[in-house]
């Protein structure tokens, strides 16, 4: 082989790489990052079209305009995805985005001054609720499936993305609890993986391993989707739960239990894990190991949610 000259073939052989190529681009975003981009794009150039401006490539001053409209009724982190948008779909066409000039900065700026930028932050699903999920479940298969998402959802500190994305095979019972492996999610795009292990509880009716056992075996779930919907006959669906599923289902289930539904969300149970833990003085380390957490900083956001009056700073401070 040495010294022998590679030929190449020609160049219309190269129409399938480039159609990989561009599968590989677009694949580099998830689909709902994808679809929020294209549906921001598209909303920037109705407004350009509507007030006579260029959208591509779009000026300076005509994204400062568009993001001062915006920030009559939109909160300052959906107009940062605007503007992400905008950024993206210059870059795509190797114009320079105007996103990033000191104009469109400073009125980013000032926004946020004047609008503020603190999330609208739900309620955690805590223990103290999930205690009485029995009470409040209804005793068909539709609630054997609510108890599993909400014990395996608290337990694991799942996304709802991430719940909603299990398989069967992705799911292994062992003598000591269950080991489940999330094979993509938010932070981890590539897919590299993170496993939970999920043990027996102390107390069987809100054990997290029983209860998915009983759902796995009443559905008769033996490949596929983990979590499915299931009809007012009782039907399950070969299809699964979306993520907005979950979100419905935890309101659903806090309205059960006389709780403010509009409070809680999907994220409710993740969040439960962590301020529960948290409370209990369980070691950041540990919880990221569960969470799937790359740092510390990111764990910050949920010491506010944390029972405080249990650490009563004041009277170690004397008074």
């Amino acid at each position: 082989m040495d010294g022998e000259i590679i030929k190449f073939e020609p160049a219309q052989e190269l129409g399938p790489v480039l159609q990989k190529a561009e599968e590989y681009v677009r694949e580099s975003k998830a689909p709902n990052t994808r679809g929020a981009y294209l549906e921001d794009w598209e909303h920037f150039c109705g407004w350009c079209l509507a007030h006579r401006v260029e959208s591509l490539p779009a000026t300076p001053e005509t994204v400062a305009v568009y993001i001062a409209d915006l920030a009559e009724r939109l909160k300052p982190s959906t107009i940062q995805r605007h503007l992400a948008s905008i950024s993206v779909a210059h870059q795509a066409k190797d114009f320079k985005s105007p996103t990033h000039s000191l104009l469109v900065r400073t009125t980013v700026q000032g926004i946020r001054r004047l609008k503020g930028v603190a999330k609208d932050k739900k309620a955690p699903v805590r223990v103290a609720h999930l205690i009485h999920l029995s009470d409040v479940l209804p005793k068909n298969l539709q609630g054997v499936r609510d108890k599993a998402v909400f014990l395996i959802g608290y337990a694991g500190a799942f996304r709802r993305s991430e719940l909603v994305g299990l398989d069967l095979d992705d799911v292994r019972f062992e003598p000591e609890g269950v080991r489940i492996t999330v094979r993509k999610s938010k932070t981890d795009q590539e897919g590299i993986g993170h496993t939970k292990d999920i043990n027996y509880a102390g107390h069987s009716a809100n054990c997290p391993v029983k209860a998915l056992k009983l759902w796995v075996e009443k559905a008769c779930i033996e490949a596929g989707a983990l979590f499915r919907p299931v009809n007012r006959h009782g039907q399950v669906s070969p299809q699964r739960l979306t993520p907005q599923s979950i979100a419905l289902i935890v309101k659903r289930v806090m309205k059960a239990m006389k709780m403010d539904s509009e409070q809680f969300s999907g994220h409710s149970l993740r969040a439960g894990f962590v301020t529960d833990a948290i409370k209990h003085g369980i070691q950041s380390q540990a919880i990221r190991r569960v969470t799937g957490h790359k740092s510390e900083s990111t764990l910050a956001e949920y010491f506010r949610e944390a029972d405080t009056f249990d650490y009563n700073i004041i009277a170690k401070l004397g008074l």
